[in-house]
């Protein structure tokens, strides 16, 4: 009889104990952090999710995923000394595939950490740490830059003729 007793207070000293541990432990489910290989911020009500900038040659595209949570609104993204506009639909946008890209002419190194500004409307500015990966490596190659075809590119205009007097 003394054993049954002492093995069923064994058994409830361990349930106690184990089942203890899940409230002194935290819960990883409960802290934001980004899984993947880019970086995450916010702009006013746009969220900036996984950025990166994949570099090929003189050209880098940023991957990125904008989450705009308000009403329709201009995104500013700046790599280095060139700034684009980015036109924002209320939802999620994502950029990155050959069909919708951010290219940059920036100097970018590839396996670096670039500064990366975003800044919604008249919001904060959000200065990201933006890691870098070449083409070269497995898995980017499909989210490298395309260079705007030929007939993409902006015409030079040459001067009218003034007629002679």
């Amino acid at each position: 009889m003394k054993s049954r007793l002492a093995a069923a207070a064994a058994a409830v000293i361990a349930t106690a104990t184990l089942a203890g541990c899940n409230f002194i432990t935290p819960q990883a489910t409960q802290f934001q952090y980004d899984a993947a290989d880019g970086v995450s911020g916010t702009s006013g009500a746009v969220e900036i999710r996984n950025a990166v900038l994949v570099v090929d040659g003189e050209l880098s595209s940023l991957a990125v995923t904008f989450v705009n949570d308000g009403p329709a609104t201009t995104l500013q993204v700046t790599v280095g000394d060139e700034t684009q506009i980015v036109d924002l639909d209320s939802g999620l946008t994502p950029y990155g595939f050959p069909e919708q890209q951010l290219v940059f002419t920036a100097p970018v190194t590839a396996g670096t950490i670039e500064d990366v500004v975003f800044s919604a409307d008249a919001a904060e500015r959000a200065s990201l740490a933006v890691p870098t990966f070449s083409t070269d490596v497995a898995n980017w190659s499909e989210y490298g830059p395309v260079a705007p075809a030929e007939d993409e590119a902006p015409e030079a205009s040459e001067p009218a003729e003034t007629p002679a007097p």
